[in-house]
């Protein structure tokens, strides 16, 4: 709705990075710190906090419906990831860096949808033993396996990288299950991160 009726792309987008800097007005930005402390710290929520939000002009009423809404919503989003409901498949008719800012946790339209640009141009191919599906991604040129079955930490990617000069890609995979295009994907954002410095 916000992205039909009120924000750009570019817009909801920098909302969701980080309102603080998003050009909003500043009763709009009072409002999400607002919503963003019952979200995080509700036990923490004060009369002070209660007094900034009339100091930018909202009402108790007005209060109240952020309190229900922001709550609401935290309820709605925890149900769906507690029974692994997928998000509407409407969703792909946003902007794929709107998608990618928005999302958190569980991935929505994970197969229907590249995990790195998050454009919906994947083109699946053959299924593995396992029946999972293989993509390939035109738009970023980047590929592998739908759903993954294994989740490596920074550290265990790092390890396996250690044998990515040494080794082909075919033995790689042999060992550690770790498909060429995963391997390929990896060594970039090493170099990435090797660049800025982080």
């Amino acid at each position: 709705m916000l992205r039909r009726q009120l924000f750009s792309a570019e817009q909801l987008e920098a909302i969701v990075r980080d309102y603080h800097t998003a050009g909003l007005e500043p009763q709009d930005v009072a409002v999400m710190e607002f919503a963003e402390k019952i979200t995080l710290h509700a036990h923490a929520v004060r009369s002070d906090d209660i007094e900034v939000l009339r100091g930018h002009g909202l009402s108790d009423e007005e209060i109240l419906d952020v309190i229900l809404a922001a709550s609401a919503r935290n309820f709605w989003s925890k149900v769906m990831d507690a029974t692994g409901t997928e998000a509407d498949i409407r969703y792909l008719d946003l902007e794929p860096n709107v998608r990618k800012a928005m999302q958190k946790g569980r991935p929505f339209a994970e197969t229907e949808i590249c995990p790195h640009c998050f454009g919906t141009h994947i083109v699946k191919k053959i299924r593995t033993e396992d029946g999972r599906e293989e993509y390939f991604c035109p738009y970023c040129n980047t590929g592998g396996l739908l759903k993954p079955k294994n989740k490596y930490s920074e550290a265990q990617k790092l390890q396996i990288l250690e044998h990515y000069e040494r080794y082909t890609p075919e033995a790689i995979k042999k060992t550690f299950g770790v498909s060429p295009a995963t391997l390929v994907r990896w060594q970039k954002a090493r170099s990435k991160r090797t660049k800025s410095g982080k």
